[in-house]
Protein backbone atom coordinates (compact mmCIF):
# COMPACT_ATOMS: atom_id res chain seq x y z
CA UNK A 1 0.00 0.00 0.00
CA UNK A 2 1.38 3.56 -1.20
CA UNK A 3 2.02 5.53 2.32
CA UNK A 4 0.63 8.71 0.45
CA UNK A 5 -3.47 6.90 0.57
CA UNK A 6 -2.17 6.09 4.00
CA UNK A 7 -0.80 9.34 5.23
CA UNK A 8 -3.89 11.13 3.43
CA UNK A 9 -6.19 8.32 5.58
CA UNK A 10 -5.16 9.11 8.70
CA UNK A 11 -5.29 13.31 7.55
CA UNK A 12 -8.86 12.68 7.29
CA UNK A 13 -9.78 10.68 10.18
CA UNK A 14 -7.97 13.43 12.19
CA UNK A 15 -10.38 15.96 10.40
CA UNK A 16 -13.27 13.36 10.90
CA UNK A 17 -12.68 14.00 14.70
CA UNK A 18 -12.17 17.24 14.55
CA UNK A 19 -15.52 17.95 12.71
CA UNK A 20 -17.28 16.15 15.22
CA UNK A 21 -15.74 18.47 17.97
CA UNK A 22 -16.40 21.27 15.57
CA UNK A 23 -20.21 20.68 15.22
CA UNK A 24 -20.69 20.34 19.35
CA UNK A 25 -19.15 23.43 20.20
CA UNK A 26 -20.98 25.10 17.16
CA UNK A 27 -24.10 23.53 18.40
CA UNK A 28 -25.52 21.91 14.87
CA UNK A 29 -29.49 22.44 14.90
CA UNK A 30 -29.49 18.59 13.96
CA UNK A 31 -27.74 17.55 17.31
CA UNK A 32 -30.77 17.65 19.17
CA UNK A 33 -33.05 17.35 16.21
CA UNK A 34 -31.86 13.47 15.00
CA UNK A 35 -29.80 12.52 17.32
CA UNK A 36 -32.03 13.65 20.85
CA UNK A 37 -28.91 15.61 22.19
CA UNK A 38 -25.20 15.73 22.49
CA UNK A 39 -24.11 12.93 24.40
CA UNK A 40 -26.34 10.37 22.21
CA UNK A 41 -24.37 12.07 19.17
CA UNK A 42 -21.20 11.65 20.93
CA UNK A 43 -21.82 8.27 21.40
CA UNK A 44 -22.95 7.35 17.99
CA UNK A 45 -20.53 9.21 16.09
CA UNK A 46 -17.26 7.69 18.09
CA UNK A 47 -19.04 4.35 17.30
CA UNK A 48 -18.80 5.09 14.05
CA UNK A 49 -14.98 6.13 14.33
CA UNK A 50 -14.56 2.73 15.08
CA UNK A 51 -15.06 1.15 11.72
CA UNK A 52 -12.75 3.74 9.78
CA UNK A 53 -9.98 2.78 12.60
CA UNK A 54 -10.42 -1.14 11.43
CA UNK A 55 -10.30 0.48 7.99
CA UNK A 56 -7.10 1.98 8.75
CA UNK A 57 -5.64 -1.82 10.48
CA UNK A 58 -6.83 -3.64 7.35
CA UNK A 59 -4.85 -0.12 5.04
CA UNK A 60 -1.47 -0.94 7.03
CA UNK A 61 -2.15 -4.76 6.65
CA UNK A 62 -2.09 -4.37 3.14
CA UNK A 63 -5.41 -5.79 2.28
CA UNK A 64 -6.49 -4.84 -1.11
CA UNK A 65 -9.99 -4.82 -0.17
CA UNK A 66 -9.08 -1.49 2.32
CA UNK A 67 -8.34 0.41 -0.81
CA UNK A 68 -12.69 0.22 -1.12
CA UNK A 69 -13.45 0.55 2.04
CA UNK A 70 -11.11 3.60 2.12
CA UNK A 71 -12.34 4.93 -1.38
CA UNK A 72 -16.03 4.41 0.46
CA UNK A 73 -15.23 6.22 3.54
CA UNK A 74 -13.85 9.04 1.32
CA UNK A 75 -16.27 9.97 -0.58
CA UNK A 76 -18.61 9.83 2.46
CA UNK A 77 -16.64 12.26 4.31
CA UNK A 78 -16.66 14.39 0.97
CA UNK A 79 -20.17 14.36 0.88
CA UNK A 80 -20.99 15.09 4.20
CA UNK A 81 -18.12 18.10 4.10
CA UNK A 82 -20.12 19.05 0.98
CA UNK A 83 -23.55 19.12 2.69
CA UNK A 84 -21.94 21.79 5.82
CA UNK A 85 -20.87 23.99 3.21
CA UNK A 86 -24.47 23.51 1.29
CA UNK A 87 -26.10 24.30 4.62
CA UNK A 88 -23.56 26.90 6.43
CA UNK A 89 -24.19 24.68 9.69
CA UNK A 90 -21.64 24.08 11.92
CA UNK A 91 -18.72 22.07 10.69
CA UNK A 92 -18.26 24.38 8.00
CA UNK A 93 -14.95 25.07 8.39
CA UNK A 94 -13.56 21.30 9.29
CA UNK A 95 -15.92 20.19 6.23
CA UNK A 96 -14.34 22.64 3.67
CA UNK A 97 -10.84 20.64 4.55
CA UNK A 98 -12.20 17.50 4.93
CA UNK A 99 -13.83 17.88 1.10
CA UNK A 100 -10.17 18.83 0.53
CA UNK A 101 -8.37 15.47 2.02
CA UNK A 102 -11.15 13.04 0.97
CA UNK A 103 -10.57 13.98 -2.56
CA UNK A 104 -7.04 12.67 -1.82
CA UNK A 105 -7.94 9.95 -0.26
CA UNK A 106 -10.82 9.26 -3.14
CA UNK A 107 -8.21 9.87 -6.01
CA UNK A 108 -5.31 7.93 -3.97
CA UNK A 109 -7.33 4.96 -3.62
CA UNK A 110 -8.65 5.08 -6.57
CA UNK A 111 -5.21 5.36 -8.41
CA UNK A 112 -4.25 2.42 -6.70
CA UNK A 113 -6.88 -0.12 -6.89
CA UNK A 114 -6.54 0.44 -10.63
CA UNK A 115 -2.81 0.15 -10.80
CA UNK A 116 -3.66 -3.41 -8.80
CA UNK A 117 -5.97 -4.78 -11.54
CA UNK A 118 -3.86 -4.28 -14.24
CA UNK A 119 -1.15 -5.91 -12.04
CA UNK A 120 -3.14 -8.80 -11.65
CA UNK A 121 -4.41 -9.04 -15.20
CA UNK A 122 -1.11 -8.76 -16.65
CA UNK A 123 -0.25 -11.51 -14.08
CA UNK A 124 -3.33 -13.36 -15.88
CA UNK A 125 -2.37 -13.24 -19.43
CA UNK A 126 0.95 -13.88 -19.19
CA UNK A 127 0.04 -17.23 -17.22
CA UNK A 128 -2.20 -18.39 -19.99
CA UNK A 129 0.37 -17.56 -22.43
CA UNK A 130 1.46 -21.39 -24.24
Amino acid sequence: MKNNIITFYVLLLILHLAHIIEEVIGNAPFIASLYGGVTNFLLINIGLLILPLIILYLLYSQKRYALYFALIYGVIMFLDGLDHLWEGTAGIYSGSVMIIVATFVIVASWKEIRSKAAILSNKQTSSHKP
